[in-house]
């Protein structure tokens, strides 16, 4: 008696995460999909893709404490984040027809779906849920900073490939996640700093979330790598150099503007499996006396693309652009937008190779300046070019938050340029949005 009820038709923010759709069937005029949305007051939903209708919401554990506080709607000085990651899909459809159709008897013979999303600003961990069924979503299993030691906030996700790890137990079909440490809340600082946690980058089994590998620069890491000390919270890429639908090659970028590269040796046991090191140094990170105004971090993945010109060999152009998105409206950093060029594209490294390497690191010098020089040459063989973003010549804060794409020889890319208050509204910040197209072999306008 006395209580009453309220049914309230609201749903939280998916401020940073990334919406996935999986198409399970039906016909192209009409097809059956499911979208799957985070949210920042801590749920998962299934949302029919024709009519919207909610199928489901998973609220992880986590998160249930809130609930209660999420319903009284006090007010909060602080914003709070839950699921604040992107939603990465595994679709396995054996036949290929598009049509998703599990075995009841075999599931390991059927068609398979499973989405993995992170906590991203919301915490520390990871989850995998079977969607097979897009009504009935099973629970995989989840990861956090217990389970991996050196994980950070959850902002990486998942990129999924097929790895051959000898010795692990994993799965029969091989498929793995690889994904960056995630963000150490250390970068908040202006300055820059290295990172306690998150400077890792994982490797694990897609069935069953076991740890088959890792890098980083505590001692007993399968790949101890000393320079690691800045966390990692972009999407790794991930190549496969030979075709033979495993993965042979990955790069990265890191908080201290570093690109990473490393070499997989499919076949060979945990401690022998990667080898890599750094193969650029564009901000302050491993680089002595660097001032705040070079402290370039990179939050996106690097935009890996196979290019050759007529009559000289092939390479691989790397195209990343710094940005701090930590603090947006920073003007103090110099950005920039690189493309650099593994010129190596299909030869494999041993360690002892990387770390002689490493002494000999791309730095932002090395590179050709094409802000200003619409006829720049860059020669081959050469180390790449760079894009100063300033305006004229003078720094005004413009910065990339955004992974870059390559079209048919021409990289194309968002920048975001702050601009202080709004004098006519002091609560209301100005801001230009710049998108670039610039050719690949010399950084000339497309």
């Amino acid at each position: 008696d006395g209580i009453t009820s309220e049914r309230r038709m609201r749903m939280g923010d998916p401020m940073h995460a990334k919406p996935a759709l999986v198409i399970y069937g039906g016909t192209a005029a009409a097809p059956e999909g499911v979208v799957y949305v985070p949210t920042n007051d801590g749920y998962l939903h299934a949302f029919d893709s024709q009519s919207g209708t909610e199928l489901w919401a998973f609220v992880p554990p986590e998160f249930l404490p809130r609930l209660k506080r999420l319903y009284e709607d006090p007010v909060t000085p602080q914003r709070e984040y839950g699921l604040d990651g992107d939603v990465t899909v595994f679709k396995y459809d054996v036949d290929g027809d598009g049509v998703v159709e599990p075995n009841a008897l075999d599931p390991d013979a059927g068609d398979r779906v499973y989405i993995v999303f992170g906590f991203g600003r919301g915490g520390q961990t990871y989850y995998a849920l079977d969607v097979t069924n897009k009504n009935q979503p099973t629970f995989l299993w989840k990861k956090d900073a217990t389970s991996l030691p050196g994980l950070g906030k959850a902002w990486s996700a998942p990129t999924i490939a097929r790895v051959d790890v000898a010795s692990s137990g994993q799965s029969s079909q091989k498929f793995v996640l690889i994904f960056g440490g995630g963000y150490d809340e250390a970068q908040e600082n202006y300055n820059y700093t290295t990172d306690s946690i998150g400077n890792r980058i994982f490797m694990l089994d897609l069935e069953d979330g076991d740890l088959l590998w890792y890098a980083g620069n505590n001692s007993g890491a399968p790949l101890e790598l000393g320079e690691m000390n800045n966390s990692i919270p972009g999407r790794v890429t991930v190549v496969d150099t030979n075709a033979d639908k495993f993965a042979d090659r990955m790069y990265v970028g890191d908080m201290g503007g570093r690109v990473w590269r490393f070499d997989i040796w499919n076949g060979q046991s945990a401690t022998s499996l990667v080898t890599g090191g750094v193969f650029a140094r564009l901000g302050a990170g491993g680089i002595s006396g660097a001032a705040r105004s070079a402290a370039r971090r990179f939050y996106n993945a690097p935009d890996v693309a196979l290019m050759q010109s007529r009559g000289s060999p092939p390479y691989f152009n790397i195209a990343i652009g710094s940005g701090y998105r930590g603090h947006p409206l920073e003007t103090d950093t110099r950005d920039r937008f690189y493309s650099l060029r593994d010129n190596a594209p299909f030869t494999k490294y041993t360690q002892t190779q990387y770390n002689a390497l490493a002494t000999t690191a791309t730095v932002d010098g090395d590179l050709v300046d094409i802000t200003t020089n619409v006829t720049a040459t860059v020669p081959t063989g050469s180390r790449g070019w760079k894009l100063l973003l300033n305006d004229g010549g003078s720094w005004i804060g413009e910065k990339v938050l955004a992974e870059s794409i390559t079209i048919s020889g021409v990289i194309l890319f968002p920048t975001f340029i702050p601009l202080g208050e709004n004098p006519d509204d002091p609560c209301t910040a100005r801001m230009v949005n710049r998108a670039y197209a610039i050719r690949v072999e010399n950084g000339r306008p497309n």
